[in-house]
């Protein structure tokens, strides 16, 4: 069943499947956002621009040369990115996919108890007069 008359073959499973992989492509480039993971992408669009340019110029040795690396280019990802493969497989691991992926699926109520009790903590020692100094992980 097409989803609209003036474009054949678009059904509304396709629609859904294009929302699908932009939500998920968005949510892993927020993960990522301000990790080495982050840099190494931005460099990886500077080799594909600079690849794309020595095509377009005809600089045929650059072109080549750039054209070999690309043969190396995933085992060079998966060594550069070894320390966030490895936390998001572990993070998969612990919570499963979906609160990752479907943040509004977690428990809140997790998160809600955690607070209580670091509030209660400073206020304990605020009461006691002790100072501290607290560090909370992402």
């Amino acid at each position: 069943m097409p989803f609209r008359p003036d474009a054949p073959g678009l059904s509304i499973v396709d629609v859904a499947d294009i929302l699908l992989v932009a939500y998920l492509v968005y949510r892993l480039l927020a993960m990522i956002r301000g990790t080495r993971a982050w840099r190494i992408l931005g460099g990886i669009v500077v080799f594909i621009l600079a690849l794309s340019a020595s095509s377009a110029l005809r600089l045929n040795t650059l072109h080549w040369v750039l054209d070999k690396a690309t043969l190396l280019a995933p085992v060079a990802l998966v060594i550069l990115l070894l320390p966030e493969l490895r936390q998001a497989l572990e993070t998969v691991g612990k919570i499963g996919l979906w609160p990752q992926v479907l943040p509004s699926l977690s428990e809140p109520a997790a998160e809600a108890q955690t607070v209580e009790e670091i509030v209660a903590a400073v206020s304990e020692m605020a009461s006691a007069r002790v100072g501290a100094l607290i560090v909370l992980e992402r």
